[in-house]
């Protein structure tokens, strides 16, 4: 159990910030290790683990947002909250049908063609010159986001090429992208918290497994931001798409 515990870690780590979608990725692992207990409270402790690695990160972003919570960068975020919530909510049986892994080869095919399409149209960008991020842009990444809590949809990867589609600064889209992330994850977490309670499930995880899992992932996704950060700035996310488009084949034939 230990290992398992270390390979979703590892993956909701990664996943959770590179453009490659950690809900299909979970999908994926389930399929091969079929665990479903204590599955939900694993994905609580996995998920406040990414939250803190995006905190300490960005630490610095936090702190103005919480130094001035009416200030500019607050408005930005709450304006791309609301269509996430919108989308969620309206689509939430599909989204959750979504969830056997059914569109999973589509999706993440559909995940690598943004990728391309949005860098193709940032290169183009760049030669014309940069836009400031607006709150419209940032309602389209909201909208991004909302998609992306399908399966094999990269939440990171479609809010980073919404961005850059509508032609703002690389690193700016990247750092807005994953302060995105808190207010979803933090929803999310309550959501999970509500069903583990809900469903009355006993724990059979021993505590050194959680924590374990917790700064595993922690870890994971400490490096996962810096290196996405470093990435975006100075390299493409092509590569990203190749391996997506392998993973979609992949997802094709195990599912």
């Amino acid at each position: 159990m230990i290992f398992f515990i270390i390979i979703l870690a590892i993956v909701q780590g990664l996943t959770e910030f590179l453009p490659i979608s950690s809900s299909g990725h979970l999908v994926l692992l389930n399929k091969f290790f079929g665990i479903e207990n204590d599955f939900l409270l694993l994905s609580v402790i996995l998920h406040v683990a990414t939250l803190f690695s995006v905190l300490i990160v960005l630490k610095k972003e936090v702190l103005e947002i919480i130094k001035h919570p009416f200030g500019e960068l607050s408005k930005k975020l709450f304006v791309a909250t609301v269509p996430t919530v919108v989308i969620v909510l309206c689509f939430k049986s599909f989204i959750d049908k979504a969830f056997d892994g059914r569109y999973l080869p589509i999706c993440f095919m559909l995940t690598a063609v943004l990728i391309v399409v949005s860098e193709f149209i940032s290169f183009k960008q760049k030669q014309m010159g940069y836009k400031p991020l607006t709150y419209s842009k940032g309602i389209a990444m909201g909208i991004a986001q909302g998609i992306a809590v399908l399966p094999g949809i990269s939440r990171s990867g479609a809010t980073i090429c919404a961005g850059l589609i509508s032609g703002s600064k690389r690193e700016e889209v990247a750092h807005f992208s994953f302060l995105m992330s808190i207010p979803i994850i933090l929803a999310s977490l309550v959501l999970e918290i509500y069903e583990y309670i809900s469903l009355g499930q006993t724990l059979t995880l021993a505590w050194y497994e959680l924590i374990v899992g917790f700064i595993v992932a922690f870890l994971t996704g400490i490096f996962a931001v810096s290196f996405m950060l470093k990435i975006i700035e100075k390299h493409t996310l092509l590569w990203f798409s190749l391996y997506l488009i392998i993973i979609s084949f992949v997802s094709f034939f195990v599912l």
